[in-house]
């Protein structure tokens, strides 16, 4: 309305084009730097990397051995103000077990296992079970038993962990048995297995 109380109207128009949604697509061979298996013998450590990734407790030699499997996946190209829209983590039963009876990939009364994110820093080829990072236990999963021989775990809904690991320095996942009760195994195949498409896989979709 101008001095002379005349009236003028226009019309603009804004168009908010959203960012465009990505599908990052993770399953690394030979992540040796990235995994371990934390393991304890008696007392003595012994963790190692080899074709598997446990959560498991068993005993050799008669000495108690405790497993828990951790690995981790870059995630550096995912800028730490994304919206994480999903994130599925795959885990593959080891089709050719070294640990429990050397035959089945899963054994025990009570196998069930959590995936949880790791909050401290730990280096793949110098960590050990007495100085193993911690784990958060909120947003952990929990994996429930099966009394099946081999048993994939396929799209595991991980979204709240990769959202928190974005925005933090990642660290990556560990997985462990529920009750560690010897006789008692998950086995799945590591990085390293021969077998390229039983590799752990994180699929994330962020914007």
């Amino acid at each position: 309305i101008d001095s002379a109380g005349l009236t003028g109207v226009d019309t603009s128009s804004i168009l908010v084009i959203p960012s465009p949604i990505q599908t990052v697509t993770l399953q690394p061979s030979n992540n040796t730097a990235n995994e371990l298996n934390f393991a304890v013998k008696g007392g003595l450590d012994v963790s190692s990397h080899d074709i598997d990734l446990d959560a498991g407790a068993w005993t050799n030699g008669g000495q108690a051995v405790f497993l828990r499997g951790a690995f981790k996946f870059d995630l550096s190209n995912i800028p730490s103000n994304s919206e994480i829209i999903s994130a599925k983590l795959s885990l593959y039963s080891n089709p050719t077990p070294i640990n429990g009876d050397l035959i089945n990939a899963n054994s025990g009364l009570n196998n069930t296992m959590y995936i949880s994110r790791i909050t401290g820093n730990w280096n793949g080829a110098t960590s050990t079970w007495q100085a193993q990072p911690a784990i958060q236990t909120a947003n952990q999963i929990i994996i429930p038993h099966t009394n099946l021989s081999s048993l994939d775990l396929i799209d595991i809904n991980v979204k709240d962990i990769v959202t928190a690991m974005v925005l933090s320095n990642n660290y990556g996942f560990m997985i462990n048995l529920q009750n560690e009760t010897a006789y008692t195994i998950r086995q799945f195949a590591s990085s390293n297995h021969p077998n390229i498409a039983k590799h752990p896989k994180l699929v994330v979709v962020y914007r």
